[in-house]
């Protein structure tokens, strides 16, 4: 092989190696968003906001089982990095992107939003498929927000967004 084809071939494996790392991927840029909860039931609800990093995920949703963190007294509840309320009379709570909850969160890592809703309904799965968790992204560039606002809904069987995700370019 002549000397200028050999450092074209090793021009294009050192191009390809840097795609393949991702290396024209931007990494996910979380921010505070405004979090408005909306309550659809009349049931009395509460309601856990958790800051997740992305090695965390597959703990919070494979291992924790919604039945056993929402029983009194659970350490893995008591212990989470979360801002909490119960829906008692009022259907709206809202956390501002300006809350010390976000220093919180971003200060570990946090590159997710865990929702948790302890709903009362029947027949849930207690799996990675219960409707009692949400976990929503916090890259600015996930959603097509107007004024950086995630809109939640808390039915009887299911948490759910209504804030569309921005579609790939």
């Amino acid at each position: 092989m002549k000397p200028i084809q050999r450092n074209v071939v090793s021009l294009l494996l050192v191009a390809v190696s840097f795609v393949a790392a991702g290396c024209g991927t931007p990494a996910p840029k979380p921010v505070a968003w405004t979090i408005v909860v909306n309550k659809t039931t009349p049931a009395s609800i509460e309601v856990d906001l958790i800051g997740v990093t992305a090695l965390d995920k597959t703990y919070w949703m494979n291992t924790v089982k919604p039945n056993d963190y929402w029983k009194p007294g659970n350490p893995t509840r008591k212990n989470a990095k979360k801002i909490a309320t119960k829906f008692e009379t009022g259907p709206v709570w809202t956390v501002r992107g300006d809350d010390p909850v976000w220093r919180t969160w971003f200060s570990y890592g946090a590159s997710e939003l865990l929702v948790f809703a302890d709903l009362k309904a029947r027949d849930m799965s207690n799996d990675a498929t219960d409707a009692r968790r949400l976990i929503l992204p916090l890259d600015k560039n996930a959603w097509e927000a107007k004024d950086k606002v995630l809109n939640i809904v808390i039915e009887d069987e299911r948490v759910y967004t209504t804030t569309a995700p921005k579609l790939p370019k």
